[in-house]
């Protein structure tokens, strides 16, 4: 989906830091985003709360997933955000600040230490947003596609996850976007939704070094298993 950049944005309901503030999406579209049916033992892999984060980890958005873990990097903390949707504004040519469109945000961050008495290092971040006018709006990560694994042996996660962005006035497949990381190896499928009646589309791959055999299938395999479009999307609440 084509996305509307203005050039002055206003934003008074996006989130800075952390922040516990209620956004625009309904509570029960922040969870079920972790498949953790399928845990690596050795990476006492687990989610911990808005609470157990360290102060001096900033992150932007609401907090949709906390995981940690240790594999051969040290150990991690994994922290998935959304805004919902919140309108940005620009001034007109008197001077005075109007809405423009509506936006929505999302972040994924990896945070790493070597052990206790080492402070946390950012080892990859993603962000995305989507802008939308008099259409409807949403961003966010589709349920159970986050999971942790170590499909190689080597002792390094790998972290998977897809996202979906619309902004849509009709039946149109909404654009997706399929992410694996191992280490700060980022590999990426880009494509859109399934609707029914037609046929997975083949995905657009991103990435800078080779994709070995086992993510690749774990990529293929997820690309077909949340291909589906659920329509989801935002709205304001009502006075």
């Amino acid at each position: 989906m084509k996305k509307i950049c203005c050039a002055i944005a206003f934003i008074p309901l996006l989130l800075f830091g952390q922040s516990n503030q209620e956004s625009t999406m309904s509570p029960s579209e922040w969870t079920g985003v972790w498949d953790n049916v399928k845990n690596v033992p050795t990476f006492n892999l687990k989610a911990i709360g808005y609470n157990d984060i360290p102060r001096d980890l900033l992150f932007k958005g609401v907090l949709v997933e906390c995981l940690e873990f240790d594999d051969a990097n040290g150990h991690n903390l994994l922290i998935l955000t959304q805004t919902g949707m919140f309108p940005v504004s620009k001034k007109n040519e008197e001077g005075v600040y109007e809405k423009s469109n509506d936006r929505a945000e999302l972040n994924a961050y990896l945070y790493v230490r070597s052990d206790e008495k080492s402070n946390y290092k950012s080892l990859w971040k993603v962000f995305d947003f989507q802008d939308c006018d008099d259409a409807d709006l949403y961003l966010g990560f589709s349920k159970k596609s986050l999971s942790i694994t170590d499909l190689d042996a080597n002792g390094i996660a790998e972290v998977s996850f897809q996202y979906v962005l619309s902004c849509r006035s009709d039946v149109s497949p909404s654009d997706r976007k399929l992410y694996c990381f191992e280490s700060s190896d980022k590999f990426l499928f880009r494509g859109v939704t399934t609707l029914e009646g037609m046929s997975t589309d083949e995905a657009t791959i991103d990435a800078k070094v080779e994709m070995s055999s086992a993510i690749k299938e774990l990529m293929q395999k997820k690309w077909t298993q949340f291909e589906s479009d659920s329509f989801q999307q935002f709205s304001y609440p009502q006075n």
